[in-house]
């Protein structure tokens, strides 16, 4: 039965959301608002897959477009209305990896994205360049490009432990938030973050 309850996960899920930085009075004045109607939103997901075993199929831990999805469902037209399909996009750490290195003929999709972006959410899981060098990509990118992005709301959200950013890392972010888990209810928590209905 571990597992089974949608309300006590949900409850340990809002629980455990912690956010890391800012403190909560510079958290007011960083991110004072949700992302508006009118503003465009760039979710960057460590999409990498796993195998439950040698002959299962490769699944995502996290989908590419799982906080997408939740948020047009949360906040989308045929909910509260607060943010339309064509403002909000999705990418992976593969594309931000590309991004970093390839020619900028090749990535300018992403590179349009990026500037397209009022709010950029990055959902990341550990650091394990070795096995998965794909998880690198948001410390470098925020190593390189983090200068040019002074007018954009960059969120991270770690849904696993939260103790692969430094804090110069942690710095260039608005708001960096422990999220703990990768089921639904810990997705729909992220979210809920995002749009300011979790203290």
């Amino acid at each position: 039965l571990v597992g089974l309850s949608d309300s006590v996960t949900q409850a340990v899920a809002r629980s455990a959301l912690t956010l890391i930085y800012p403190g909560p009075d510079e958290f007011a004045d960083r991110m004072p608002t949700a992302p508006l109607a009118d503003e465009n939103i760039l979710i960057i997901t460590d999409a990498r897959t796993t195998q439950e075993c040698a002959g299962c199929p490769s699944t995502p831990l996290l989908a590419p477009t799982a906080l997408q999805d939740i948020i047009l469902r949360l906040y989308g037209p045929a909910s509260t209305g607060q943010v339309r399909a064509e403002n909000i996009r999705s990418l992976t750490f593969t594309d931000l990896n590309r991004l970093l290195n390839e020619s900028a003929y090749q990535v300018k999709s992403i590179e349009d994205a990026i500037a397209w972006a009022n709010w950029i959410v990055f959902a990341h899981l550990d650091y394990n360049p070795d096995e998965y060098p794909d998880s690198a990509a948001l410390r470098n990118f925020l190593a390189k490009r983090s200068d040019s992005l002074r007018d954009k709301r960059l969120i991270a959200m770690s849904f696993s432990a939260p103790y692969y950013l430094d804090t110069t890392e942690i710095s260039k972010l608005t708001a960096y938030f422990g999220i703990y888990g990768k089921s639904l209810p810990f997705l729909e928590t992220a979210v809920r973050a995002l749009f300011r209905e979790c203290s």
